[in-house]
């Protein structure tokens, strides 16, 4: 079993090699395995990202992800122009099947909804919204269409 000590040690050269997060504020505590993300970050994307670093190292067992996403002012859209770059984002993205995925916007806080065929198909939705302009999270509560 590792420690916490090299936990913490491998999860801050996780963090430092990813070129996103080259700029990114975050604080990290781990406790029992469990890492717990504390700080700012200026987009969605580099939320995401830090949990999936965090995720790479052996022995992590949980991630408290208390990262707040703190838009740039001009990383800061309405409602309507979040939902709208979401319905052309998913049009791009082949995987994604157009007219199942309902989008809710609240404050930059996206929830994804709907039936889709594949499990592959609610991640891409999930992951087509990442690094888009005005996000600050979502939730994916896409289900998938039990077989016949």
């Amino acid at each position: 079993m590792r420690t916490d000590e090299e936990i913490l040690r491998d999860v801050t050269d996780e963090l430092k090699w990813d070129p996103i997060l080259q700029n990114a504020n975050i604080g990290m505590n781990v406790h029992d395995g469990i890492v717990t993300l504390t700080g700012n970050v200026d987009s969605y994307g580099k939320r995401v990202a830090a949990e999936n670093a965090v995720w790479a190292v052996k022995g992590v067992t949980a991630v408290a992800e208390e990262l707040n996403v703190q838009l740039a002012p001009h990383d800061v859209v309405s409602d309507y122009m979040v939902a709208k770059n979401i319905l052309m984002a998913f049009k791009l993205n082949t995987y994604v099947p157009e007219g199942e995925i309902k989008i809710a916007v609240t404050n930059g806080n996206v929830k994804l909804a709907g039936e889709v065929d594949w499990n592959f198909q609610k991640d891409q939705a999930d992951n087509t919204i990442n690094n888009l302009r005005g996000t600050k999270s979502s939730v994916n509560s896409i289900t998938i269409k039990p077989e016949d």
